[in-house]
C-alpha cells in the first residue's frame, strides 16, 4: 500500500452529480441505517443520523462502471489489493441542523468476522452535493486528512476499508453521497 487514501477532485460534473442523485431517489427508497454487521446491526441516531437507500450493482450497471473505472485507478496507483467486485451501493443524505446534526461516529468498514471468503477491502464516497455545513470526512488522527478539494460536489475519495474514519456533524444544508466497497479475497 502507497497511500493511506486518495481522491479525483471533480471526477463527475456537477450535472451528472444531480441526475445521478434524481435517478437514485425516483428508484430506492430512503431507510434508517443501522450500525453493525448482521445480527448485531441496530439503529442508533446518536451514533449515526442519516438516511440511506440500497441500489442493486446489477441494477445500476451504469453507476458501477463509471466507478469502476475509478477503482481500478486508485487501486493501481495507492493500494494494490486483491480487488474482485463492487458489492452494494448505497445513497446516504445527511442533513444539517444545529440540535441534531446528521452524523456518523467513527468506525471502519470491514466485518472482521464475516463467514463468506470475500472482505471489504476499498471505501469509496462519491459527493454528490455542495452548499451544506460540517460533514467532512475525517480519518483517525494517525493518518494525514482530506484537503478541502476533495470535499467538493463530483470528487471520488478512496480508503482502506479497515480504516477508521467518520463523517463529521453537517451543520446545515444537506449531504448526499454514493458509498460502496470493493471487496476481494479475506484480509490475511
Amino acid at each position: 500500500m502507497k497511500s493511506e487514501w486518495c481522491f479525483f477532485d471533480k471526477a463527475i460534473t456537477d450535472e451528472e452529480c444531480d441526475t445521478l442523485l434524481s435517478h437514485l431517489e425516483e428508484r430506492y427508497e430512503y431507510l434508517e441505517p443501522s450500525i453493525g454487521f448482521g445480527e448485531d446491526s441496530k439503529v442508533n441516531e446518536t451514533f449515526r443520523k442519516c438516511k440511506v437507500a440500497w441500489a442493486h450493482p446489477y441494477k445500476e450497471e451504469k453507476i458501477v462502471k463509471l466507478l469502476w473505472y475509478y477503482v481500478q485507478r486508485a487501486n493501481r496507483d495507492h493500494f494494490n489489493f486483491d480487488l474482485q467486485y463492487i458489492n452494494e451501493i448505497q445513497l446516504t443524505k445527511y442533513e444539517g441542523d444545529t440540535e441534531t446534526p446528521g452524523k456518523y461516529n467513527w468506525h471502519h468498514d470491514v466485518d472482521w468476522l464475516a463467514q463468506g471468503t470475500f472482505h471489504r477491502k476499498l471505501s469509496l464516497s462519491l459527493i454528490l452535493s455542495d452548499g451544506y455545513e460540517g460533514g467532512e470526512l475525517e480519518f483517525d488522527a494517525s493518518i494525514p486528512q482530506l484537503p478541502k478539494e476533495a470535499l467538493q460536489k463530483g470528487s471520488i475519495i478512496f480508503f482502506p476499508s479497515f480504516t477508521i474514519h467518520r463523517v463529521a456533524p453537517v451543520t446545515s444544508g444537506t449531504r448526499n453521497s454514493i458509498v460502496t466497497w470493493v471487496e476481494g479475497p479475506k484480509w490475511r
